[in-house]
């Protein structure tokens, strides 16, 4: 059935205007959100007009976490400033540094990397320049060598190993692996005399997380190098880094604590990123990956044992392996337990989004909005993909979330330029380049 051109211009008006309504409920968050914060530091003032109990700080620590938890990350930082101030006031040092490395927690919930790895040396007192700037020198072998010496004497307590843990992570994310791989490989190794197994299975799902960076990055440069010496040291270098973060994501997916979800999430992003390479030949791709499927579906409850913020994204990150999964033609997966892989996906994310949307939490509504726009591309239903991406768009634009705005800004261009809206998509395009440069600045 052919519509009319009256028809036709009827849609386009009402996704407008749905548009339009959309984006001033996203404003209407943005400000009461802002006004709660307004509130918040207020009361804290309040808080701190006269000297502080070590009670009242406690009591802010652990409301800072229960804001994180749920998904607050901007309220947590407030909150933890207070708490910082409090200690200070009570001349307490272990307090002070553990408000600065909560502080850091935030700063990473929202993006805020250098911010995070500035405060966290702040607190270990790290006098090396290790956090990266605007034009990163990194350290060479003999500085590396130094560092890994002062950590050996540095490391002897739990504070200290939370705080080198989130170190090493934001190191990770700021494109420093050797760095974060150094600080993880020396906190396993002086965590084995505290015995505290929930420490040591998150020093091993990073320092696995780390080794696939640096497989990642080993990999490139064998594809890219023809010197033969040197494309053979990466070859060797690149399935040295495979297995250890194969073995590392196999061993923690046994564990009984919660890392055991992250990390089966993980070594099935692994296996899929992989499944045409030569680094991993002695997998049994197939049996391996139908496995972990097995494990995680069957299992599903434990994403409530997560934090609310860490089980939306793990399912986020779930959903994306379940179509990457339907999209990879090579692969034979037989034997689930639910073969109905993007039914599956799409309830996840869902419920993501219903759980995202009970936090308020606009960053993560606009991930899940984008992760439905994925499947629904998957299962070729067009116009809800579209209207999914461009939804996640809106709410990434209302947080100024820009490395979320250029991935459903490039999905869209991708979108339009298959229905044949050239236009259309080399205006996307153009605007996702440009929110891309902001990310990199």
């Amino acid at each position: 059935m052919k519509l009319t051109l009256t028809q036709i211009h009827g849609k386009k008006m009402a996704f407008i205007f749905r548009s339009i309504i959309s984006y001033f409920k996203r404003i209407k968050y943005l400000f009461l959100s802002l006004l709660f914060m307004l509130i918040v530091v207020i009361n804290h003032e309040v808080i701190l007009a006269s000297k502080p109990s070590l009670e009242i700080a406690q009591s802010l620590t652990q409301q800072g976490f229960s804001q994180l938890y749920n998904g607050k990350p901007e309220t947590a930082f407030q909150t933890w400033q207070t708490a910082y101030r409090a200690y200070e006031q009570l001349n307490n040092k272990q307090g002070m540094n553990g408000s600065l490395i909560n502080q850091s927690l935030a700063l990473q919930a929202l993006g805020s990397y250098v911010n995070a790895c500035q405060v966290l040396t702040q607190a270990l007192a790290v006098k090396d320049k290790i956090c990266p700037n605007a034009f990163p020198a990194p350290m060479n072998s003999s500085q590396l060598s130094d560092f890994k010496s002062k950590l050996q004497k540095q490391i002897n307590e739990d504070l200290d190993f939370i705080g080198f843990y989130n170190l090493a992570n934001v190191l990770r994310v700021m494109g420093e692996p050797e760095i974060s791989y150094i600080i993880l490989q020396q906190s396993l190794t002086s965590t084995a005399q505290l015995k505290n197994k929930e420490i040591q299975d998150n020093l091993l799902l990073n320092l696995a997380n780390t080794e696939v960076i640096l497989y990642n990055q080993a990999k490139s440069k064998y594809q890219i190098t023809d010197d033969f010496t040197a494309q053979k040291k990466a070859f060797i270098l690149a399935k040295s880094k495979f297995v250890a973060a194969q073995e590392a994501y196999q061993k923690l997916s046994n564990s009984q604590s919660t890392v055991s979800v992250q990390a089966k999430l993980n070594w099935l992003k692994l296996l899929l990123d992989n499944t045409s390479s030569q680094f991993s030949q002695d997998v049994a791709l197939n049996d391996s990956i139908s496995q972990i499927v097995n494990d995680i579906l069957s299992e599903l409850e434990q994403f409530k044992t997560l934090p609310k913020i860490e089980s939306i994204y793990s399912k986020l990150k779930l959903s994306r392996n379940l179509i990457n999964i339907t999209q990879t033609p090579k692969l034979e997966i037989k034997q689930l337990i639910n073969p109905d892989l993007q039914s599956v996906a799409l309830s996840l994310s869902q419920e993501a989004l219903a759980n995202a949307k009970d936090l308020n939490n606009l960053r993560a509504i606009a991930y899940a909005y984008g992760t439905l726009g994925e499947i629904y591309s998957a299962t070729e239903e067009l116009s809800k993909a579209e209207s999914s991406y461009y939804e996640g768009m809106l709410y990434a634009q209302s947080i100024q979330a820009w490395d979320i705005v250029y991935q459903w800004q490039w999905e869209l261009a991708r979108l339009y330029q298959v229905s044949g809206k050239i236009e259309q998509a080399n205006q996307f395009y153009a605007t996702a380049i440009k929110n891309l440069d902001k990310v990199r600045s």
